[in-house]
């Protein structure tokens, strides 16, 4: 008789489009894992995978509801008992980055897709590809946008992504998050300028913009009301 011990759980995490249970096998003879799941609701548990690994994702999900897991290995010949309280999580679906503007004095605002049930909402940023730092915790949940007003040094990238909240769980994030680059104005100096070979003309100066990769001319007259790029 080979004796089976149950995994040890260590958790049920929300990632995107499902949960991902994780666990440790203390075992030298299991083969596969059994992989258990009830709904809030549910009193039995209901088998919901089998896997060879120590992490399991549940794709059949549905928002706003919160599951239980747990599981059993197994050997050849014999099976493990389980945990009977399990890991738990409320499922939430990822909010969707939906739109990123930047003024021109370099504030950012994002918007993203309201998530049904969500009490409210984290907003992370990254600078130039840095660590997601949290930089806003939102308690409206008819909130589905915010404004940055501190992305403001030129030619730095300014990256964010948003987690949606309901009590102490949160859901998954997009990684990739939405990004825009600010770019400081020029400041420009216009001079008449005189040549014999060229004659009379105007010579148009301004200062290097960090981050600037070429730089777009444009020009208006007296009586004009639009610019004009040349």
């Amino acid at each position: 008789y080979n004796f089976v011990s149950a995994p040890v759980l260590k958790s049920a995490a929300n990632i995107n489009g499902g949960i991902k249970v994780t666990w440790l096998d203390t075992n030298t003879t299991a083969k596969k894992f059994y992989v258990y799941r009830k709904a809030a609701a549910e009193t039995k548990w209901t088998r919901v995978g089998t896997t060879t690994t120590t992490s399991f994702v549940d794709k059949n999900v549905v928002n706003g509801t919160k599951y239980t897991y747990t599981v059993r290995a197994a050997s050849d010949t014999n099976l493990s008992d389980f945990n009977k309280t399990g890991v738990s999580t409320l499922y939430i679906e990822t909010p969707a980055l939906k739109k990123i503007s930047i003024a021109k004095n370099g504030d950012v605002t994002i918007n993203w897709g309201a998530v049904a049930g969500a009490k409210g909402y984290y907003v992370y940023k990254s600078v130039n590809g840095s660590a997601w730092t949290r930089i806003a915790s939102i308690t409206n949940p008819k909130t589905v946008s915010y404004k940055d007003t501190t992305a403001k040094k030129s030619g730095e990238t300014y990256s964010y992504t948003v987690r949606a909240i309901n009590g102490s769980y949160a859901s998954y994030y997009v990684t990739s998050g939405i990004s825009t680059m600010f770019l400081a104005a020029p400041t420009v100096n216009v001079k008449n300028d005189y040549t014999v070979e060229e004659g009379s003309s105007v010579k148009v100066s301004w200062n290097s913009i960090p981050g600037a990769k070429s730089y777009k001319i444009y020009r208006k007259t007296a009586d004009a009301t639009t610019w004009t790029a040349i």
